[in-house]
């Protein structure tokens, strides 16, 4: 069949830009750009200004720009350099995680409490410790909703699946007793469990179901 401009097949070279070009019908499919230091490859997907694979010769790297996602079948090995996840997160859904050298690091944010009671909102569960000061009583530490446990914080922590948990530092500071407290959806699973002066727990939060949350307080 004659290439037309609208069905284009083969390849092409554009004088303006200097990259050679694949056509598949009409759609520009790949294209080679030189540079200063060898030769850019793009593999351009169906809205090829926004969707494409690009290995840039200067780097070099390997993007996957717009929409384009990357499925490994058998397994991804980083020999060097390390994997930076810098948006969406990374989800494991079979043979677990594996540190065979080195520690598993997280950043935490405390956040200070200076009353008898306080709730504990998903902000301060999300930024993983609360040192809390109690103070002229026994108090009560009333956790947030099930609901926004589960939705987590500014789209950090959302628990998005049935047995998901996140965890927070509690740590009583002060000079009296903190007893813990569920809101509304959220379900102590000891309610008997309190947390002394100069004393610490780890809180425990596992999502029972979409609108269920419950609590374990471990340690103290």
């Amino acid at each position: 069949m004659v290439n037309t401009a609208g069905i284009k097949r083969g390849w092409n070279w554009g004088a303006s830009n200097g990259a050679l070009s694949a056509y598949a019908n009409g759609l520009e499919s790949i294209r080679l750009t030189p540079s200063a230091t060898g030769c850019d490859f793009r593999i351009l997907g169906d809205t090829p200004a926004t969707n494409y694979i690009l290995f840039d010769a200067s780097g070099p790297t390997l993007s996957l720009a717009g929409s384009t996602s990357l499925t490994v079948a058998n397994g991804l090995t980083v020999t060097a350099g390390g994997l930076t996840v810098t948006a969406g997160g990374a989800t494991i859904t079979a043979g677990g995680l594996l540190v065979t050298a080195g520690r598993i690091r997280e950043v935490l944010t405390p956040t200070d409490v200076d009353t008898q009671d306080h709730t504990l909102t998903v902000a301060n569960i999300v930024a993983g410790i609360v040192v809390h000061t109690t103070t002229t009583g026994g108090g009560t530490v009333t956790t947030d909703t099930a609901a926004h446990i589960v939705a987590g914080a500014t789209a950090v922590g959302a628990l998005t699946a049935d047995g998901q948990c996140l965890v927070c530092y509690y740590i009583n500071d002060g000079n009296q007793t903190a007893t813990f407290a569920g809101g509304d959806g959220v379900t102590v699973a000891d309610t008997a469990q309190t947390v002394g002066e100069n004393e610490s727990a780890i809180l425990l939060f596992r999502r029972a179901s979409a609108t269920t949350v419950t609590l374990y307080i471990i340690g103290a």
